[in-house]
């Protein structure tokens, strides 16, 4: 909280983070000196800027204060009295490290340099909430068995009980959902002898609940009923305004980037199935999910990236119970997208959520688990939500939100204790070296 940063400020003692100084640079540390007064000698490093983020990453545990123009993907932002400015609803003048930094001279002088500025002079600072979008990241979802018993039984929203309020204030939300909507989808049935699923197209409900703006298609299960049912899942997404990527009607209309653009920010979704089976990949003729074309990829990268777009790559990769990335992820193909310049590369495909690392700038994440789904095994109940944010054409920042699954069917957020056991589980499998990953 902000008494104990502020008195860490001035004793140079505190509980956390193993007494390390906190580190920033020349400017930063004069104007909080100007605010907090001079600091206790043990309490701060002074860093060269173009240095800073380096020293962190070496001298681990570390903390900083950097301005907010200075934030990217391998800064974690801590909260401030539960407050962050990656949030939607940040109030500058509530925070505690907001800086005020005013000028004072006639009206006239001022007037003139505020045109001659071209109407900087006066703006809101160096955070603007209408330059910031925010995306939400899931994996797994697939509205069988239990969890398609539960909603019978207490609502098509049940599942979303605990979680609907993490995906509040989200400008994109992403659903990877794997299964077709069914007109003639069998009563809802915890265990049938096949693999064979499929949804209510009631339940289409639950995914406008948590207000789905973009759904993925590259599950393995989305042909399970045939060409006819994922026709009609396609036409309901249409029809809705739900954009889709990852598949399609024809493998051109399922490879095709998928572009968004948000509060000046322009997003670029991509996504493929390497895992197949083949019979799911989508042909000249047939539905389905995309193949793989890296060189494909490759290009489509690079024509976002020329074009301002940032990319985001999804696979549907092979599935491993396991938080390490198996040799296919690492360094196998999420590495070889994240070297083409996507700025995320996240897995869909993992029931098991797995660990995390960053390959350059670009951030990586093997598998986030299930979002909606029914395994209630003790790591299956586990999984991530990644809030992405992104500001004035530059990705910034993670959040990770982290959920276990309840009565088979209703995730919630982790408690405190919960949190700390798995990211230390998660990050102890994570490779997070600085600053590049191979």
């Amino acid at each position: 909280d902000f008494k104990t940063l502020q008195s860490f400020w001035k004793t140079g003692q505190t509980g956390l983070f193993n007494q390390s100084p906190l580190l920033m640079d020349l400017e930063t540390r004069r104007l909080f000196e100007k605010l907090w007064g001079s600091p206790d000698e043990k309490a701060v490093q002074t860093v060269e800027t173009a240095q800073l983020l380096e020293t962190a990453w070496a001298q681990q545990p570390s903390w900083a204060i950097v301005p907010f123009e200075a934030l990217e993907p391998r800064w974690k932002v801590l909260r401030v009295d539960q407050v962050s400015p990656l949030d939607k609803e940040f109030d500058p003048a509530a925070y505690p490290l907001t800086l005020p930094i005013g000028i004072s001279g006639t009206p006239q002088a001022l007037q003139t340099l505020n045109r001659e500025a071209d109407g900087a002079l006066f703006a809101a600072g160096n955070r603007n909430a209408e330059h910031m979008t925010s995306l939400m990241l899931t994996g797994t979802t697939a509205l069988v068995r239990y969890m398609a018993e539960r909603m019978e039984e207490h609502g098509v929203l049940y599942p979303a009980t605990d979680i609907k309020k993490v995906f509040d204030g989200v400008d994109i939300t992403h659903i990877s959902n794997e299964v077709p909507f069914y007109e003639k989808c069998p009563p809802a049935k915890p265990v049938r002898r096949e693999m064979r699923f499929c949804s209510d197209p009631k339940y289409f409900e639950l995914l406008q609940d948590v207000g789905m703006d973009v759904v993925e298609l590259t599950g393995n299960h989305i042909l399970d009923w045939g060409v006819d049912p994922l026709l009609y899942t396609i036409d309901l997404y249409d029809r809705e305004g739900i954009k889709y990527y990852g598949g399609g009607r024809n493998d051109s209309d399922a490879r095709k980037p998928l572009i968004i653009e948000d509060h000046g920010n322009r997003l670029g979704f991509i996504g493929c199935s390497p895992a197949g089976p083949t019979s799911v990949w989508a042909t000249g003729t047939q539905p389905g999910s995309a193949k793989c074309d890296f060189d494909y990829i490759k290009t489509q990268i690079e024509d976002m990236r020329a074009d301002g777009i940032i990319p985001i790559f999804t696979f549907q990769h092979y599935e491993s119970d396991d938080y390490r990335p198996t040799p296919m992820q690492r360094p196998g193909d999420f590495h070889m997208v994240s070297e083409m310049g996507a700025a995320i590369v996240s897995g869909s495909q993992s029931h098991f959520p797995q660990a995390m690392t960053f390959d350059g700038s670009g951030f990586i994440h093997y598998g986030l688990g299930n979002t909606f789904f029914d395994q209630m095994d003790d790591y299956h109940r586990m999984a991530f939500l990644d809030r992405h944010v992104f500001f004035e054409g530059r990705y910034i920042g993670t959040e990770l939100i982290t959920i276990i699954l309840e009565d088979y069917a209703r995730p919630r957020e982790m408690t405190s204790e919960e949190r700390r056991k798995f990211l230390q589980t998660v990050f102890a499998d994570s490779d997070w070296g600085f600053p590049e990953n191979k």
